[in-house]
């Protein structure tokens, strides 16, 4: 049973000809949850919405009555997306027809371009918003199967950058979920890999210990701070070349698709390579907040005593504080 069963559920969310049949939607809609919404919602938490719903949102739970609305909503839009090359169209028997009314005409190409355009931006949209619902609102009581389940589960508890709002501090995001939940991965590889070498292993320990009691000290925190923005920026920078994305005044836009509709809107190879380039380089990228890091411990170094008799940090008479990333045999390269 798919979450949208009714044409009046469709139009509650979209403008369609009077006429459409809900049956002619239905591969659409369940194309639509394959593909796009049960990838963010999670296996589980998919299934446990299908379970209550039996084309009846009035017996559904009040907390699922409450979200059925936000899922709708993308569902909708992503359904329309997937339709418009092939409503109107018959396959069968006397192969490919197009299908129009006496009192009705075909829509311009650039119009349907325009229109699907539109769908997925939309669709995009509002699975943003389903997003920032779930996450506002899930617990381990309250839509517990989408909280529990840590691939799809927008906060990243129990780590420096957490939430896509601490990650859109550092980089313009435009607090994306859908960008931030491709982002944990590599955010969890460099906090644990390359932050721990940048700062010693037992400072890192300490760090991941007050984080994860909640009892963060007023000298880590500030530590912290200085850490955050290199863990953003370096992550974006590792994850940018797998993404299809569009560059504008909102910042970075992460498409579904890769259509040739998107291609034309998505960022050239220049725009990608300014972008990465900023994300890395002077004056504002992650190198640059590496050094401002380091300049910062070696000013406050009295607040950090296990980075100062850590392997990290050594003074010398000339020329006076030197830092060493800490080397490991489980590293793939050294440094000296």
């Amino acid at each position: 049973m798919p979450l949208i069963t009714t044409i009046s559920e469709t139009k509650n969310y979209l403008a369609i000809d009077i006429n459409t049949r809900i049956e002619s939607l239905q591969p659409f809609i369940n194309e639509a949850e394959i593909l796009y919404i049960k990838p963010l919602l999670g296996a589980d938490f998919y299934a446990t919405l299908i379970a209550d719903y039996d084309s009846d949102l009035t017996q559904m739970t009040a907390d699922h009555q409450e979200a059925m609305p936000y899922i709708q909503r993308a569902l909708a839009y992503y359904m329309a997306y997937l339709s418009v090359n092939q409503m109107g169209v018959n396959f069968g028997d006397m192969g490919i027809q197009h299908q129009h009314g006496e009192n009705s005409m075909p829509a311009p190409q650039w119009k349907v371009d325009k229109l699907q355009l539109n769908y997925i931006q939309q669709a995009d949209v509002h699975a943003e918003k389903m997003l920032e619902f779930l996450e506002a609102n899930a617990s381990a009581l309250k839509y517990a199967d989408w909280y529990n389940d840590l691939s799809v589960n927008t906060k990243l508890e129990g780590w420096m950058v957490n939430t896509t709002r601490a990650a859109s501090m550092y980089i313009d995001i435009n607090e994306s979920r859908r960008i931030f939940l491709r982002l944990k991965k590599r955010i969890k590889e460099i906090e644990a890999g390359y932050i721990k070498r940048l700062i010693c292993a037992d400072q890192y320990n300490a760090l991941v210990t007050e984080i994860q009691s909640d009892s963060v000290s007023a000298e880590n925190e500030l530590l912290i701070d200085q850490l955050r923005p290199i863990i953003a920026k370096m992550a974006l920078y590792l994850t940018i070349p797998s993404l299809r994305i569009s560059i504008g005044d909102q910042g970075i836009m992460l498409y579904s698709s890769n259509d040739g509709i998107i291609t034309k809107q998505s960022a050239d190879k220049e725009q990608v390579k300014n972008l990465l380039n900023s994300l890395k380089c002077e004056p504002f990228g992650y190198e640059a907040d590496e050094r401002n890091m380091e300049e910062f411990i070696k000013d406050n170094i009295a607040d950090y005593p296990l980075i100062a008799a850590s392997e990290c940090y050594t003074i010398a008479t000339d020329p006076g504080p030197t830092w060493r990333v800490e080397n490991s045999s489980d590293n793939k390269h050294f440094s000296v």
